[in-house]
């Protein structure tokens, strides 16, 4: 322990991590504290109220399905044209044995829904017609109810009954079945005449699928029609006994009413004849997040104590080297005596102090390597410059090969093959920083050059060579001539329709302190503008540096070495030719030029 204590009044980083550490152990629990009471509960008792009201869209999905099959069922009955007939035959002659053939009539067409028990049909001034089998226990009054006795009144309207208990014998056992019963009775016409329809439906299914839809944390449900009467449970027992009627009112446009002690959850069905209503006590609700609420809390309590028990040793620990690589970085300056760090974990502080002694070795040896690699790097960007050749120019000179090789002319094969060797050799060759060459190998570089075109295009071109016998063995920068060669077959002889024609005339020529190189075409010269863009070197757009590469890099190559442009001259007419000059000035004893040095 005093050990521990006395590293922390050494170390300044290590007494602020272990404050911080002890802070945040602190700040952290009281965060969780604030954060769950703040957010986390509301948010897991929002996602409880969430889960409550989309188990009561359930409850009203399942009375939905149950009201479209009532309707459905009553609606195929009043559109059967058996059956209207049959009604308008009764209409005219209300017999017993029409009154049978009716009766008969909607049994059969009841039998195909299951779900019906029996169907019921009213007109003004007729007794109630029953289908053929059917039990009176079934009603359960239905016909004496003022709802009912309305709806006979109006022109048109439905009625939902509400669901009720009924027995009807069994089938197969010498005893009476309960049944859950909800009936709907609709006003229907045929002809000018008006009818009351109702159709009896067992919701013992429906009412199943229900009780098995919603979560055990709703605690009770039920269901009211749009007026608030009561559907189901009937009569309003259950959680109805404890609404007032203005949580009721309320419901029928809410879907969450809020009351002392838990909440009310409302969903209409598909056509908002009824609403679905479920309700929940608040320490129902509590119970179904607390727990969730208290494994959240206590991981994130565990997790900052842990961190405050068991991480302190260990990061003080690790400081130790940290002070130690620290005081080794104090101590070394540059220029001075290199002091190397004894450093040696298993972590990042092992690769800082790796990264530190590899800095001073790398510091103490750029020093004397500086000048040294200035050089290489000179060398390394001419010899780009001198090395740089058209891809395109490769891709076609081998596609003039296999054209060759294909009319089995093998002597032309070899003799394009040799010229292309010899012009990549020579490219290549710029090591040992060769930046010159003569003009009589320049020139046999160009012979090769001039070759491969021949075979390309044809013997449209004719070169002309004005070289004076003394310059043949001077000094020229290497690969000067060819590009402009180059240029001139492809923008001075080269017409719109891509045919290649004319003569190029070469000439390496003494002119007092000077050589002169010249490269002439008979093609169709160059505008005033484009004459001006070479001139300072400036091209309008992208496409114009493309197509003016090899001409670019002759530039780039004379101001790199001379330092200057002055040294090359563009001159033009246009429908006569164009014409290059480099005068390369002689700056020592051997004819060399004498730009800038390497060395």
């Amino acid at each position: 322990m005093k050990k521990f204590f006395r590293s922390l009044r050494k170390s300044i980083i290590s007494k602020k991590i272990v404050q911080r550490i002890l802070l945040s152990g602190v700040a952290c629990f009281l965060i969780v504290l604030f954060f769950s009471c703040l957010v986390i509960l509301p948010l897991l008792k929002g996602q409880a109220l969430g889960q409550a009201a989309a188990a009561t869209t359930r409850l009203a999905g399942h009375f939905s399905n149950a009201q479209s099959d009532i309707e459905q069922s009553a609606d195929f009955i009043a559109g059967n044209l058996e059956f209207n007939e049959v009604l308008d035959e009764y209409l005219k002659n209300p017999v017993e044995q029409t009154q049978n053939r009716l009766s008969l009539h909607l049994e059969s067409l009841i039998y195909a829904n299951s779900n019906i028990f029996y169907a019921a049909l009213e007109t003004g001034g007729y007794p109630v017609i029953t289908s053929a089998f059917h039990s009176l226990r079934a009603n359960t009054g239905l016909f004496d109810e003022p709802q009912y006795e309305q709806l006979t009144q109006s022109s048109f309207g439905t009625y939902y009954s509400p669901i009720y208990r009924t027995y009807e014998p069994s089938a197969s056992e010498n005893k009476l079945m309960q049944y859950q019963v909800c009936s709907l009775s609709k006003n229907y016409y045929i002809g000018t005449k008006k009818y009351t329809l109702t159709v009896f439906y067992n919701m013992d299914s429906v009412l199943r699928e229900a009780r098995s839809s919603y979560p055990p944390f709703l605690d009770d449900y039920g269901v009211i029609s749009n007026s608030g009467a009561y559907i189901y449970p009937s009569g309003g027992s259950g959680m109805f006994s404890a609404i007032s009627g203005g949580i009721l009112t309320a419901l029928q446009t809410h879907e969450l009413e809020t009351v002392p002690g838990g909440y009310y959850f409302s969903a209409p069905t598909d056509n908002y004849s009824w609403q679905a209503i479920a309700f929940v006590s608040g320490s129902t609700l509590n119970a179904s997040f607390f727990s969730i609420f208290l494994i959240i809390a206590a991981f994130f309590l565990l997790s900052s104590f842990t961190t405050v028990f068991f991480i302190m040793p260990y990061l003080l620990k690790r400081m130790k080297p940290l002070k130690e690589l620290s005081n080794t970085m104090a101590a070394y300056s540059i220029g001075g005596n290199p002091v190397y760090s004894t450093v040696h974990t298993d972590d990042e502080i092992n690769e800082m102090s790796r990264i530190f002694n590899s800095m001073v070795k790398s510091n103490d040896e750029y020093v004397h390597e500086l000048i040294q690699n200035e050089k290489v790097r000179q060398q390394m960007e001419y010899s780009l410059l001198i090395s740089q050749i058209d891809p395109h120019f490769i891709y076609n000179t081998m596609n003039i090969i296999t054209a060759l090789a294909r009319q089995k002319k093998y002597r032309e094969v070899v003799a394009v093959n040799q010229a292309l060797e010899k012009m990549l050799r020579d490219r290549l060759r710029v090591h040992n920083i060769e930046i010159y060459d003569t003009v009589a190998h320049e020139l046999d570089i160009i012979k090769q050059y001039i070759l491969i075109m021949k075979y390309r295009y044809g013997s449209s071109v004719d070169v002309v060579y004005e070289v004076s016998p003394a310059v043949m063995r001077e000094n020229i920068p290497k690969n000067l001539i060819q590009p402009l060669v180059e240029n001139a077959f492809y923008h001075g002889l080269t017409n719109e329709d891509g045919i290649v024609a004319g003569v190029i005339t070469i000439s390496v020529l003494n002119r007092e302190d000077a050589l002169a190189i010249e490269v002439a075409d008979n093609g169709a010269g160059i505008s005033p503008e484009k004459l001006q863009q070479l001139r300072s070197l400036v091209f309008s757009h992208d496409q114009e540096r493309g197509r003016h590469i090899g001409l670019e890099n002759v530039i780039s190559r004379i101001n790199y070495l001379y330092r200057t442009e002055e040294c090359i001259q563009f001159e033009s007419v246009s429908g006569k030719g164009t014409l290059v000059r480099l005068l390369l000035k002689r700056g020592n004893a051997d004819g060399e030029p004498s730009p800038q040095s390497f060395d």
